[in-house]
């Protein structure tokens, strides 16, 4: 199956999605994926990762990703762009995560709660730009002190 650019014209998005599924596709964004309940399998870069409650996905820019249903299940996806992610865009050019998946992250309470915060200040009606910046950053850096990483190049 063929993958295509999935061109997003927003610097961040955090929403609850139910039922995840999306084809083959690539963009420039760092994308996450906090599995809330069910369970799901994506695709990342040909490596099959599947998910249960509590899992924590990183798609890192550029690469191949895809969302297979599998049954019922609601994730938070945050979607950053390099404006968000501007202190880490070297990291992310020159390493991959070994393994995608974080196991189990309702251990990490603090990398969960932030995830809930995001979705809900993403979805006041004017949310609160720097509270946004804020908890991006905490987001990231929660993430990249446990996800395995790879230089690529």
């Amino acid at each position: 199956m063929s993958s295509y650019y999935e061109s997003r014209n927003t610097e961040l998005d955090a929403y609850i999605n139910f039922d995840l599924t999306f084809p083959p596709h690539l963009h420039s964004q760092l994308e996450l994926i906090l599995l809330l309940e069910g369970s799901s399998t994506a695709v990342v870069d040909s490596q099959v990762v599947s998910l249960r409650p509590g899992d924590v996905l990183a798609v890192f820019p550029y690469q191949i990703h895809e969302y297979r249903f599998t049954g019922a299940n609601r994730s938070i996806t945050v979607i950053l762009n390099h404006d968000y992610v501007r202190h880490a865009v070297q990291l992310m050019e020159q390493c991959r995560p070994k393994y995608p998946r974080l196991r189990d992250c309702k251990e990490q309470e603090s990398l969960v709660r932030v995830f809930h915060w995001l979705q809900e200040e993403k979805g006041r009606p004017q949310p609160r730009e720097l509270v946004l910046q804020g908890l991006t950053g905490v987001l990231l850096g929660l993430l990249l002190d446990s996800l395995p990483l790879q230089k690529i190049y």
